[in-house]
């Protein structure tokens, strides 16, 4: 119970709702759920009682716990030695009658019990035994999603941490773009292919001449730009990208300045989004003006000395392969990372010596690739200083091509070991956290703001028989039937505004979730997706509609109950205001029903009660509802009426349906019924009026001789 935190908590409507009920169903003035500690007895929830605690060692319930597996009777304290000088017995609240079921957890541990009082001595029924148990069940069921719960809001602290930790890099990885494109002077655009949407950085515009801020520039169509003799070849490569025979698209070509010249660029794009057919969604690209080749070199030793310098500061190394000579440069933080003089002149081959054995063939893979196709490549490899010192580093390389030739290799070098420890020690993390929420009772998943699932617990794989890493990366709407994902689109759009919701939603018909969805907010404010948490609380629904049957239906003859027939009657009224229709009340009781009971005993009054709903139900349409109020008093509600002669056939037709001897086990009976009619066609009439005319007909039908029927 401590690990719980529900002692001495606040009251919660789902625990008073289980003692109204308890107490409802059972027909006691007192409903409890009691929690048992070491030295008291503490309610949760209560009715009809003023206390909040008792003393440990006078409690009723710390014998029930005793026996977790059965319910505890006790149906006169005064003839049980046990209680009958108890204190509670003796003196306030002078309890006659208890009866409790066990609360018993999963793990079989007894909490305490949902139980009824009474000052009187009294018996339950089966229905109201059978009813205290599955109210006990539930309240079991509450206290385990509490605590299932509280286990996943530590779990959501955890993961929220590590989700920071990744914003953090990638936040630093966009910084890092962002240094290199101001460095390198390149236009950056990108594409919105099904809206034609086009954006880009100021270099972009301002490369062919236009202000950033003009908006007329923003709205070119920069395809319109390029030269009309180039536009066949920059197709063609665009073409093979998007059909996925190669992992970029480069090109150099010509565009038009806005003052009216051509502007050499070299063009760089790649797909970066598709849609489920493969259809390109998203293409991002970079220009760099390449016109000044000649008068360029300088610009670029320029570029080569801030490059050393902007590595020396980010510890971010630059090389480059000229392949017409072999001629490979380093830059200082290349020579500070390989541990080498920088006086030795570095060469290719020797360069990839350095690498690990195991890794020495990918890298060389990598720059064949280069040289052959101009593919860039980005890896993180184990490798081996000058020193014999262990690295993991990070080679990136790209290519520069002339005229379609690659000509040129680049790229850059970094020490990331520190990074990879780091990362190392984040996946330990992950795992240990993955191991913790694989084993709970519970479908936990990770979203991210593309809906893509980047977490899912192997909990389930275990439900669904589905594999995780074949879901992995797919959207919520590929992997979700189309009935699902529109229950739940509502609260996956509120996550990704930053907005916590608890929902329930149902998959085939009668399996019911809970899931809650909380959104993982960087300290910048921005929503990077979401943790959804979720349950299969089909069982607790299940109970719920149970006791809510057992709550709207008489036991006895399976007909409408008292609060049935309240809601039906004013829910009618209501229509027939609306639509300006009649109403119809019809109030039947059976004749000498208490005679009947005296002679053929309880057994024999309630095989007429029953046979008597049954014959009345089989009298009227299945629109009309027949209830029954209490003892022997039943009534019918009509809507529809075509007019009074209809209704003077109906009563007919069920008091002549009633007079047919009822069988019983002592055998046939003989019996009638009185019915009293009220009809109304007042807006204005109130359901309590109705029920009170049909009552005072039934009565006028009495003393006419009973076995016959009055409108009023």
């Amino acid at each position: 119970m401590h690990d719980l935190r529900v002692l001495d908590t606040l009251p919660e409507q789902a625990f008073d709702d289980i003692v109204q009920l308890a107490s409802q169903i059972c027909g006691t003035p007192v409903g409890l759920v009691s929690l048992v500690d070491e030295q008291r007895q503490w309610f949760k929830a209560r009715v009809g009682l003023a206390a909040t605690h008792t003393p440990r060692d006078v409690a009723f319930c710390a014998h029930a716990i005793n026996t977790p597996d059965a319910l505890m009777i006790v149906a006169d304290t005064a003839h049980d030695p046990r209680f009958r000088a108890n204190p509670l017995v003796t003196g306030d609240p002078k309890i006659r009658f208890y009866a409790g079921a066990p609360i018993v957890t999963a793990g079989g541990q007894a909490l305490g019990t949902v139980c009824v009082i009474d000052t009187v001595p009294r018996e339950l029924d089966a229905a109201q035994l059978g009813a205290l148990q599955a109210l006990a069940r539930q309240t079991s069921a509450l206290f385990e999603l509490r605590r299932r719960t509280l286990a996943l809001e530590d779990q959501a602290r955890e993961m929220a941490r590590l989700s920071q930790a990744a914003t953090d890099e990638r936040r630093r990885s966009a910084e890092m773009l962002d240094l290199v494109l101001r460095s390198g002077d390149m236009g950056m655009w990108d594409l919105d292919v099904p809206t034609g949407r086009f954006t880009a950085n100021d270099r972009e515009f301002e490369m062919f001449g236009h202000d950033p801020a003009d908006p007329a520039a923003r709205a070119l169509d920069w395809r319109t730009l390029v030269h009309p003799d180039d536009r066949a070849p920059l197709q063609a490569a665009m073409l093979r990208h998007l059909a996925g025979e190669t992992p970029a698209y480069t090109s150099e070509h010509r565009m038009r300045h806005r003052s009216g010249h051509w502007v050499w660029v070299r063009h760089h794009a790649i797909v970066v989004a598709r849609g489920a057919s493969g259809s390109p969604l998203r293409i991002v690209g970079t220009h760099t003006d390449v016109s000044a080749r000649v008068d360029g070199r300088q610009a670029l030793e320029h570029a080569r000395s801030l490059l050393q310098r902007m590595g020396t500061i980010a510890k971010v190394g630059g090389w480059e392969l000229e392949l017409a000579t072999g001629h490979l440069s380093w830059t200082d933080e290349v020579y500070r990372i390989h541990e080498v003089d920088r006086s030795i002149e570095p060469a290719l081959l020797s360069a990839i010596d350095f690498y690990a054995p195991e890794a020495r063939p990918l890298i060389q893979a990598a720059v064949e690739a280069g040289m052959s196709h101009g593919t860039a490549w980005d890896l993180e490899l184990p490798f081996i200083t000058a020193k014999g010192r262990r690295l993991v580093v990070r080679a990136q390389g790209g290519a520069v091509l002339e005229h379609g030739k690659v000509v040129r290799l680049f790229g850059a070098f970094q020490d990331v070991t520190e990074r990879k420890a780091v990362e190392q020690a984040a996946v330990d993390s992950q795992r240990r956290l993955s191991l913790i929420t694989d084993n709970l009772p519970a479908m936990v998943a990770y979203v991210d703001r593309d809906q893509r699932y980047r977490f899912l617990n192997a909990h389930i794989e275990r439900k669904f028989g589905i594999s995780v890493a074949a879901t992995l990366g797919r959207t919520m709407r590929e992997t979700r039937s189309a009935e699902t994902y529109a229950q739940i689109e509502p609260y996956v759009a509120a996550a990704l505004r930053g907005e916590e919701s608890s929902f329930s939603y149902t998959e085939a018909g009668d399996t019911h979730y809970q899931s809650n969805y909380v959104p993982d907010v960087d300290a910048d404010g921005r929503v990077n997706g979401f943790l959804a948490m979720t349950f299969d609380v089909s069982e607790l629904h299940r109970t719920q509609r149970q006791l809510e049957l057992l709550a709207r239906v008489d036991t006895l003859t399976g007909l409408p109950n008292r609060r049935q027939f309240d809601e039906g009657i004013d829910a009618a009224l209501h229509r027939a205001r609306r639509l300006r229709q009649p109403v119809a009340l019809m109030f039947l009781d059976i004749d000498h029903f208490k005679a009947i009971n005296d002679t053929h005993g309880h057994a024999g009054g309630d095989a007429v009660l029953c046979e008597f709903g049954r014959r009345l139900k089989a009298c009227v349409r299945n629109t009309d509802m027949v209830a029954r109020l209490a003892g022997d008093e039943f009534v019918v509600l009509l809507e529809n009426l075509a007019g009074a002669s209809e209704l003077e056939r109906l009563a007919e037709k069920v008091v002549a349906s009633i007079r047919p001897p009822f069988r019983i086990e002592s055998g046939e009976l003989a019996v009638t019924t009185s019915i009293g009619v009220a009809i109304t066609t007042d807006a204005a009439t109130s359901a309590s009026t109705l029920l009170l005319h049909a009552d005072e007909a039934l009565y006028r039908a009495k003393k006419q001789g009973r076995n016959c029927f009055v409108i009023a």
